[in-house]
């Protein structure tokens, strides 16, 4: 699974540079041309995974202490960019760029796939949350994903996260929770859980549909065999 989080991130860095690179343009002309006659379509798609492995491997994996399963998804988006970038050093990039194109292509197709399988797991538990809370309250191991997964949204008030943590905590180590830790589980924690997830679940749809729009894009430019300003 593949946390689609990172997209509007390297959407909002690719605007930037976008931007700079126009403001380049004005002052060194020559030069950016140059870099653009040299550029093939997949190193703007190799950018975009760079952006999503790092973004999995830091916040995912260390940001948020491995709670999910980042690091093996961050894993295969560096194996495939070490592969493109040996590649790109080599005589196939001008002899056969569709092949680079290729390789790039399939790994992001792999890649919202991979996030389209983060989200129904997300589904399934938010589905969680509105059944039996007293089970959910006294799960253990594996049962108490719904819960830690709730200390990845990205919008949890601190005073949520800080409850829903302890009672992660309690019910890893086998502790019973109190009558307060349930109370307030019960009135205040599930309650944001469940809105959290539903915020969540929206903005992580919107963000595979834009992938997958991009992706179409990069295909049309793929037909058309070159960047634009590339003789």
């Amino acid at each position: 699974m593949l946390a689609p989080n990172f997209v509007i991130w390297a959407f909002l860095l690719g605007a930037i540079l976008t931007i700079s690179g126009g403001m380049l343009w004005l002052g060194w002309h020559d030069r950016v041309a140059w870099l653009l006659r040299r550029a093939h379509i997949g190193d703007t798609v190799a950018a975009w995974l760079l952006y999503g492995a790092i973004y999995q491997t830091w916040w995912l994996a260390v940001g948020r202490g491995g709670l999910l399963d980042g690091p093996w998804a961050a894993l295969a988006l560096w194996g495939v960019l070490v592969l493109y970038t040996v590649l790109r050093a080599t005589s196939l990039a001008r002899t056969r760029p569709n092949l680079l194109l290729a390789l790039v292509l399939i790994c992001w197709a792999w890649a919202i796939g991979a996030g389209f399988d983060y989200v129904s797991a997300m589904e399934r538990d938010a589905a969680r949350l509105e059944r039996d809370v007293g089970a959910l309250l006294s799960a253990e191991g594996p049962a108490l994903r719904p819960l830690e997964r709730g200390l990845v949204l990205t919008r949890l008030q601190a005073d949520d996260r800080q409850l829903t943590r302890r009672v992660v905590t309690l019910r890893r180590a086998g502790a019973a929770l109190d009558v307060v830790d349930v109370t307030l589980m019960r009135l205040e924690g599930i309650p944001a859980l469940r809105r959290e997830y539903a915020r969540d679940l929206a903005k992580l749809r919107t963000y595979q549909w834009v992938q997958v729009g991009l992706l179409a894009v990069v295909m049309l430019l793929w037909g058309f065999g070159r960047l634009p300003g590339q003789e």
